[in-house]
């Protein structure tokens, strides 16, 4: 028996980062991820009793094939700006998937000759194929605002909406909403010297 397997993967990313002025700044970015594996598995003989390798065949024959692209594109806004004793960052953007993956299988149960691997020597009615594509997309927008407080009190905000689904009558939105604060103990109150840093967190 011989099992026999491949692997390729080809990925890569494309990133633009963008100062448009001293308070905005963009990113263009698009990532890929590509797969491909091929596995194939031989047995020469051993599956029949020789006297009946003329009537059955005997050996056999198994060749899969797997691939799987993935792609990520985003566009980024951010906007950070401090204002006496205010830092505000506010951050937007949107990102668009894709997924395509297929598989195919074919097998010789048994062979009409042992040791000919190929899927026309599969023994009349020993051969088996199966296949399975499938393919989708998403869309999403999302955003963070946050403001702090001279370095002491924090506030956040966070949402994201997906879209997904090929037909407009399959697409299911999900929309996921946080809200954070934090306070920075040890930059409002005196605490004893063992204690040089203090942070109080909340999340909704």
């Amino acid at each position: 028996m011989i099992n026999q397997f491949g692997r390729d993967n080809t990925f890569g990313k494309l990133q633009i980062d963008w100062q448009l002025s001293k308070d905005f700044a963009l990113i263009l970015r698009s990532g890929m991820d590509n797969v491909k594996e091929n596995y194939e598995f031989r047995q020469s003989f051993g599956k029949q009793r020789l006297s009946n390798r003329g009537v059955s065949g005997d050996g056999s024959f198994t060749t899969n094939s797997n691939s799987n692209l993935i792609i990520n594109s985003d566009a980024i806004l951010s906007y950070n700006k401090s204002l006496s004793n205010f830092d505000i960052t506010v951050v937007g953007g949107v990102n668009y998937g894709y997924n395509n993956s297929n598989t195919y299988a074919v097998s010789a149960g048994t062979l009409s000759v042992p040791n000919l691997f190929t899927i026309a020597n599969a023994f009349p009615g020993r051969l088996t194929a199966n296949y399975d594509w499938a393919a989708g997309h998403s869309t999403s927008v999302y955003g963070t605002a946050d403001i702090g407080w001279n370095k002491q009190v924090y506030v956040g905000v966070t949402g994201r909406n997906d879209w997904k689904g090929n037909l407009d009558e399959e697409k299911i939105s999900y929309f996921y909403p946080s809200v954070s604060a934090a306070w920075v103990v040890s930059e409002t109150v005196n605490l004893p010297q063992m204690i040089d840093f203090l942070k109080r967190h909340l999340h909704i």
